[in-house]
């Protein structure tokens, strides 16, 4: 994790004018995420389908698909990073305002898990021993 805009909202509407604003009580939360592979093959790395966020206030999910926010401004494309690539980008999800400062961030890219770290550099570990990582 590089960065985080927990109110997003402005810069998702400035990148395309024809973008819906979030519902009343949402905020689009955009997450500048960096990852490396460090598998020993390429291997496709889908972010915006693997990285998803919880809300630890309501407890709810999000994932970019349900929560889409529109056109999103350097938006984390979907790759096939070499071995030793870092690649990077911004994640997005339509959250509900109470759930901002204390949403965290978890992965679940199946067998891709262990072929990626995530937050480089530094990294403090490939996986949070939660599976969670705070984007407060």
């Amino acid at each position: 994790m590089l960065s985080t805009t927990p109110d997003g909202t402005a810069q998702v509407m400035a990148a395309n004018q024809f973008d819906s604003t979030p519902v009343y009580g949402d905020q689009f939360f955009i997450a500048t995420v960096q990852a490396k592979r460090t598998g020993t093959t390429a291997a496709i790395f889908a972010a915006t389908s693997v990285l998803r966020s919880v809300g630890r206030t309501t407890d709810r999910d999000y994932s970019t698909f349900n929560n889409y926010c529109g056109v999103v401004p350097d938006k984390f494309l979907t790759t096939e990073p070499f071995p030793g690539e870092v690649v990077q980008g911004n994640v997005c999800w339509a959250v509900d305002s109470r759930d901002a400062p204390s949403l965290e961030m978890y992965y679940d890219p199946g067998p891709q898990l262990d072929q990626y770290q995530f937050g480089y550099p530094p990294i403090a570990a490939s996986r949070p021993a939660d599976g969670y990582m705070a984007l407060h």
